[in-house]
């Protein structure tokens, strides 16, 4: 999975997520978190107690305390230099955050010019692994942008354009191996049926295109589809595996 600002999963997974399975949600505790007001609109309207229900749950008898929640990062700074804490080392490099090394969503992308600087190695292999998923995933369809976008512009965030661009048709087609008319086809294709789904998946567009045609102009989400064949998901697996057994094009 890569992270992105629609899809956070850092605090969630390697910090209070941990926390979270590890404690006893029956027992009572005290937690005090260092969140202030001024980080973002959310959390201009926490109080002095805090429950997170969304994760704890929502009988939990957990209480979060914010003892700092009214300091600014001005009073953070102050406080550090007054009682010399030690800082991480990158805050003299530049940053902002210092979180996930080259991989925080939340950067704002000047900090990708700092990461290149000062951490080469890195900046070059979150990139690769980008790359990766890009092409694995197909995400000129969810992106709507050319993979040198996706690298340099578009990774942390969500839809890059609304409309994809005759580059980024071309360069889905070239990857994948499919003519430009049939790649055509792939993109922002919304549910004839339901009229509500938007079909990103490329295994639920190909499944269209081998059923009805490949100049077919109405499109099934993959539920609608299911449906209209009396497919179960068993059914459906079975059928994308058979036809990229195949060696389908499309697949």
């Amino acid at each position: 999975m890569i992270p992105n600002r629609r899809s956070r999963f850092c605090c969630r997974i390697f910090k209070t997520g941990v926390m979270v399975s590890k404690l006893n949600h029956n027992h009572p505790y005290l937690l005090w978190m260092g969140m202030r007001n001024d980080e973002s609109l959310t959390r201009k309207a926490y109080e002095d107690v805090w429950v997170n229900k969304a994760e704890w749950g929502n009988d939990t008898c957990w209480k979060g305390i914010l003892p700092i929640r009214k300091w600014t990062e001005l009073d953070v700074w102050l406080y550090t230099v007054w009682k010399k804490i030690p800082v991480n080392p990158k805050y003299k490099k530049g940053y902002s955050r210092v979180g996930c090394h080259c991989a925080c969503p939340y950067y704002s992308k000047s900090t990708w010019i700092l990461d290149k600087y000062w951490y080469p190695n890195g900046y070059q292999r979150w990139r690769e692994i980008l790359k990766k998923d890009f092409i694995e995933n197909k995400k000129w369809l969810v992106m709507n942008c050319t993979l040198d976008e996706y690298l340099t512009q578009a990774w942390n965030g969500g839809t890059f354009r609304n409309v994809p661009t005759e580059q980024v048709i071309d360069e889905f087609a070239m990857y994948t191996g499919i003519h430009k008319e049939v790649a055509v086809q792939y993109f922002n294709k919304t549910c004839c049926r339901c009229g509500k789904t938007r079909i990103k998946q490329r295994d639920v567009l190909s499944m269209n295109l081998k059923l009805h045609g490949r100049n077919v102009n109405k499109f099934y989400c993959k539920k609608c589809l299911m449906e209209q064949y009396h497919w179960t998901s068993e059914n459906w697996n079975q059928q994308v595996n058979a036809f990229k057994k195949q060696g389908c094009d499309l697949f």
